[in-house]
């Protein structure tokens, strides 16, 4: 529709850059503040992905309880969220495990 706009975009920030953003006091991060999530895509076939196999061996592309098919192996995709962020209802057509390290799930 006319003057649609998307809900939101994509930029190229650093881990830091958003743990700062993340991390402001609760007052800024009301619903009329921007909110920022990050998203660190590791293929497991790809250079740069030996820190995070290193961390989550059991995520290697080796066939084991995780990896079913080595040959459908994606790659690891984390997240990370800040305060107040939220992520509709939606199927993956894929394996997940969620892991929450701190705050709250709703």
């Amino acid at each position: 529709p006319d003057g649609w706009q998307p809900p939101m975009s994509m930029i190229d920030i650093t881990y830091d850059e958003w743990a700062t953003k993340a991390s402001q006091p609760k007052e800024k991060m009301g619903p009329d503040h921007p909110h920022w999530y990050f998203r660190w895509n590791a293929k497991s076939r790809d250079s740069g992905s030996e820190i995070l196999l290193e961390e989550l061996p059991f995520f290697k592309p080796e066939q084991n309880f995780y990896i079913v098919d080595v040959d459908d192996t994606r790659g690891v995709n984390c997240r990370f969220g800040m305060m107040g962020n939220t992520a509709a209802a939606h199927f993956d057509g894929s394996r997940n495990f969620i892991m929450l390290f701190g705050g709250e799930r709703r």
